[in-house]
């Protein structure tokens, strides 16, 4: 099968952003609207906005539930990204004098999965033990256990050089080497798939059962 693809600079973390924004969908299952939304990468504040202004203005405000894939490979994330799902604080929102609404500090109270796989790595298993800790199910493959904070260093060669620089604990313990388990195992070979998305599909099963 020969496709062409055009050639296009790209600027890495635009390309992300804008990859996580246009993810999001809902979902018509059983007269019940799933929202989804892919978090491909968190290394930048902007992420939080995203999300912020898809649940609390955009296409995923008036869903039932929310399935979060975290499947990704670049890591990143905040200690408090889960906040927006666990958090106990209220929803802060404002309202300037035209009526446009600004989500300042949205809180989502309805059910949630979230998607993981070995991919799901660094600060993105944080989140997701976080999410894991609070009742939230996890439907994938274990984490890839990679959490330590790493620096990049730039050769003579113009190669790049990852060391790990810090060690990370969560609640006194360690997920390096460890992983972050889920609580529905659903492999995914993609040689295999068809397709079709199995880990995802699981996920708006479990949702569903629980709307």
């Amino acid at each position: 099968m020969a496709i062409p693809v055009a050639v296009a600079q790209l600027q890495p973390t635009e390309t992300l952003m804008r990859a996580i924004d246009e993810s999001s969908k809902v979902i018509e299952r059983n007269g019940q609207k799933i929202g989804y939304l892919r978090i491909w990468s968190y290394t930048r504040s902007d992420v939080g906005e995203i999300i912020n202004a898809q649940l609390g203005t955009g296409k995923l405000k008036d869903v039932d539930g929310l399935v979060l894939d975290l499947r990704c490979r670049w890591g990143g994330a905040p200690g408090d990204a889960a906040e927006v799902f666990v958090g106990g604080t209220g929803d802060f929102r404002m309202i300037d004098r035209d009526g446009t609404i600004e989500p300042e500090n949205v809180r989502w109270k309805k059910p949630v999965v979230a998607i993981i796989d070995e991919g799901t790595r660094s600060g993105m298993e944080l989140f997701a033990y976080a999410l894991k800790k609070n009742g939230i199910p996890l439907v994938g493959t274990k984490t890839a256990g990679a959490l330590v904070a790493g620096r990049g260093f730039m050769l003579p060669d113009d190669s790049l050089l990852v060391l790990a620089v810090a060690d990370v604990t969560v609640d006194g313990g360690r997920l390096e080497g460890m992983g972050v388990e889920p609580d529905v195992t659903v492999p995914f070979d993609i040689r295999y798939a068809n397709g079709r998305d199995p880990q995802f599909d699981a996920a708006v099963e479990r949702l569903g059962a629980m709307l």
